[in-house]
């Protein structure tokens, strides 16, 4: 027994009601029952002898502590804080209930006040293993794997023996792109625990990443065997495979008509669902699946596209001629960054593994390093932050972004004389990379405007972000929106800006290739012709693709829709 365990026990025997002032708690009794319906499963006796506790001694701990957290197992958090802070109130120094409350907090969407709660959790005992292993989920919930990476690290290192916390552990590696590691805790807690689904579902994802796509299809398979309604596996074996199997396609539709409406597993498995449709050729079914999920994963969006225009609009007014004349020269010499900028599926990521095959370039991946580091520095300057603070940039404060961005990426870049950064959203940042890079080279992957608006909207992007997308009207109107911006880049840069046009590439690839390349500087090198051979790892929607030679089977895909999703063609 650890010592933490060891001291909640006699905390629990030497407890006492808050208003009661007995130095042992009359309750206890009463208090065992209800620990022991809830062990045994019987919530609802559980909820009576702790009411009946409440009725007598409102602010007792143990009973609230309880009642929170099974509001907290029905999905009902808001009753479920109120339980926990009176719980905390009367007991501020337990662990346990700090660690509960933090966790309902961060189910409500209270994310700093959970992290408050998590933190005390931590002071009190920084032994306690739910703590560190829920500070590390919070931690994923505000975008900051690095974070959580170090708090699953400290669980691991209480007790090593908990598969869960392996697992967690392997999710946040991935997510930072240590896909190896990853693999190698996937496969710790698949050892601790051989029947665990989710597990095998990350390994799969990890496994895909890396691509090992036939041990991923194995994975998913393995956690569908498991778990048969796993509806994430689902997602994923639809979209890596050419092919389903009938029974699997059966499966996928009967789990599809089963499952709630408007439900996470409902989205998950009309994306799945469609795609298989699609294969079979029928489109309106398919149209009719793919907005479906859209529109239940849009629901759950707090976005506004007319924020977001605004936005667009506002980068185009500050970064003009005369901030370009007024901030020349601040930035540094290096020309090892190589920037890839577009729309999601516009072929960034193809463009960025056709270079990466090359000897003398590294693939970064999706590095959100540059418009972190910027966002930061213009923050420091003025709570504006970007774009408005770009103004008062000085040449030190460019230098210093220049800086603390290679730094960043130091332990993650192969040592060659360039290097991929392949971030379509960075489209935004074109005046800043202009600024801190002058000599760094930014390559604008292009894609007919119907193929590039469909190919988002038939995919849900688990990792977050690219919120236009999920409604047809306003994914057009954002196509719009980033043309016009990548207009007035255009106007100001010319030709420093690499245009790579997707269906020049796969219609003619080694012309286009040697172009590309010409452009970045670089010689021919004809393993750039075989890139879908280079083993490497590729964390985007386009996983799969870039594992397979050129085709050119998905130009003019958009005219199968185009009478089931007659807005793709404001997109054009």
């Amino acid at each position: 027994m650890n010592r933490a365990l060891k001291r909640r026990q006699q905390k629990l025997a030497n407890s006492r009601s808050s208003r009661s002032g007995h130095a042992v708690d009359p309750h206890a009794p009463v208090m065992a029952q209800a620990a022991e319906h809830y062990r045994t499963g019987n919530g609802s006796a559980a909820v009576a002898a702790c009411r009946s506790i409440l009725a007598k001694d409102p602010d007792h701990a143990h009973a609230n502590h309880l009642l929170g957290i099974i509001a907290m197992q029905q999905k009902n958090f808001d009753q479920a804080i109120g339980h926990l802070t009176r719980a905390t109130a009367a007991m501020p120094e337990d662990a346990a209930m700090l660690t509960h409350l933090g966790t309902a907090l961060s189910y409500a969407g209270r994310l700093d006040a959970a992290m408050e709660s998590l933190k005390a959790a931590l002071q009190v005992d920084p032994d306690f293993i739910d703590a560190c292993n829920n500070m590390a989920a919070l931690c994923m919930r505000r975008n900051d794997p690095r974070g959580a990476i170090s708090h699953y690290q400290k669980a691991l290192a209480i007790n090593d023996r908990v598969a869960e916390v392996h697992a967690n552990l392997a999710n946040a590696l991935l997510a930072t792109g240590q896909v190896d590691d990853a693999i190698s805790h996937y496969r710790s807690a698949l050892a601790i625990r051989p029947r665990f689904p989710e597990a095998e579902y990350g390994l799969g994802q990890a496994l895909r990443d890396n691509g090992d796509m036939a041990e991923a299809v194995a994975h998913y398979t393995i956690a569908l065997d498991q778990n048969r309604n796993h509806a994430n596996a689902m997602a994923s074996l639809a979209f890596v495979t050419d092919e389903l199997e009938e029974s699997m396609h059966s499966r996928i539709r009967n789990t599809h008509k089963l499952a709630a409406a408007g439900s996470e597993e409902r989205k998950l498995l009309s994306f799945a669902l469609g795609k298989h449709e699609e294969r079979m050729g029928d489109f309106e079914r398919a149209a009719e699946l793919f907005t479906e999920g859209n529109a239940i994963h849009r629901a759950s969006l707090t976005f506004s596209a007319e924020d977001t225009a605004a936005q667009l609009r506002r980068i185009a007014t500050i970064f003009d001629r005369d901030f370009l004349a007024a901030h020349s020269g601040f930035g540094v010499s290096t020309a090892a960054p190589i920037f890839i900028v577009g729309m999601p599926r516009s072929g960034t990521t193809l463009v960025e593994q056709i270079l990466a095959s090359h000897p003398q370039v590294s693939g970064g991946g999706e590095l959100t390093h540059f418009p972190a580091t910027v966002f930061a520095a213009l923050k420091r300057l003025d709570p504006t932050g970007f774009p408005d603070a770009a103004s008062k940039l000085g040449a030190a404060d460019v230098q210093q972004i220049a800086r603390d961005y290679l730094a960043a990426l130091d332990a993650t870049i192969t040592a060659t004389p360039y290097f991929t950064d392949k971030l379509p959203g960075n489209f935004l940042m074109v005046g800043m990379i202009r600024l801190v890079f002058p000599h760094a080279r930014i390559i604008h992957c292009t894609r007919d405007a119907r193929d590039t608006c469909l190919s988002m909207f038939k995919i849900f992007f688990p990792s977050g972000g690219h919120h236009f997308s999920y409604d047809l009207r306003e994914l057009t109107e954002y196509h719009r929106n980033y043309t016009a911006l990548m207009q007035h880049w255009k106007s100001l840069f010319g030709d420093d800006i690499i245009e790579a046009n997707y269906e020049t590439i796969v219609s003619d690839p080694e012309p286009a290739i040697r172009a590309l390349l010409g452009q970045c500087g670089l010689d021919f090198d004809p393993r750039c012709l075989d890139f879908h051979a280079t083993r490497r790892v590729v964390r985007t929607a386009s996983a799969a693709q870039v594992r397979r030679p050129i085709y050119t089977s998905s130009i003019g895909a958009w005219k199968n829709y185009a009478p089931y999703l007659p807005g793709l063609a404001e997109a054009g």
